[in-house]
């Protein structure tokens, strides 16, 4: 069967060659002590890289790698953790039930109640990496690929004062190029114009084709246009009320938690690992600072 977006048919033979050849150097890896072999979780990272057992083999590198790098981050997901209660309301984050018009699974966000008093962005991309992690999970997001909204115009400036330079830098290292699946196109939605600085660092250090997928809109006509509105929450355009996709999509976390902490009996041989805002530039932090002072009184 021939799938959208790519250049290889994925029948049988395919797959049984890939996967035999993709377990051979998986055994002979020493820096890998432990991972899953059966096909459905080798198969994610194949299809995410179109067969190629060497691209395959160095995104499951990295998915381990970034997991142990930043276990803060990464260990640990489950949407029945103390960390996540009540951010999800607050957050609007979650993966919405039907796909695109374009068979794409579309992970959809709203910034407008976070509490920095009650969350951190730690806990944030925590919940954030659990939406991807579920993602994986859907060999649609391996094929058909991902579309992230982000919607901000009813965002306060409580958010971005977590984002400094060096944690911005620090999540665009380990986000990219970390999960098996392949990002379509991310639109940022009412992005306030103290937040620029914040997204053209961001943008610095994400790979050529990542910085093609990002769009910047002040309102959804964009993605009316490209994703539909049909999909989205009733609040914005579409038939189900926010609150039953939300308890919905919390349910299907809860059901997929065993398969999302397997990530967690695996291994792999790190130098050392990091704490999540611990490699901190002064420099780029306080250029950001003062430059969203400026902004502010203007």
């Amino acid at each position: 069967m021939e799938r959208k977006n790519s250049k290889v048919k994925e029948d049988k033979n395919v797959r049984v060659k890939a996967l035999e050849q993709f377990r051979k150097i998986l055994m002979k890896n020493p820096k890998i002590k432990n991972v899953q072999t059966d096909d459905e979780f080798l198969l994610r990272f194949l299809r995410t890289k179109n067969f190629s057992v060497p691209d395959a083999m160095h995104l499951l590198e990295n998915y381990l790698s970034t997991h142990k790098r930043f276990p803060r981050l990464f260990m640990d997901l489950s949407a029945d953790l103390g960390d996540f209660t009540g951010l999800a309301d607050a957050t609007f984050l979650y993966v919405l039930p039907q796909t695109d018009k374009k068979g794409r699974l579309v992970l959809f966000c709203v910034i407008k109640n976070f509490n920095i008093k009650q969350w951190t962005l730690e806990d944030f991309l925590r919940y954030a990496n659990l939406a991807f992690e579920y993602l994986s999970l859907d060999e649609r997001s391996q094929t058909n690929g991902v579309v992230q909204v982000v919607d901000f115009r009813e965002e306060s400036v409580g958010f971005f004062t977590q984002c400094t330079p060096s944690r911005i830098v620090e999540f665009s290292k380990c986000w990219q190029n970390t999960f098996p699946l392949c990002i379509q196109e991310i639109y940022f939605i009412g992005l306030p114009s103290y937040a620029e600085s914040c997204l053209q660092i961001f943008k610095i250090f994400l790979g050529e084709k990542l910085k093609g997928v990002v769009k910047v809109s002040k309102n959804w006509k964009e993605v009316s246009k490209e994703v539909g509105l049909s999909i989205f929450p009733k609040e914005f355009g579409g038939k189900t009320p926010a609150a039953q996709i939300n308890k919905q999509y919390k349910k299907s976390l809860l059901e997929a938690k065993k398969e999302i902490l397997s990530v967690n009996q695996m291994d792999i041989s790190l130098k050392k690992t990091v704490s999540f805002g611990k490699t901190y530039d002064i420099d780029l932090d306080k250029e950001i600072v003062v430059n969203f002072l400026k902004i502010l009184s203007d």
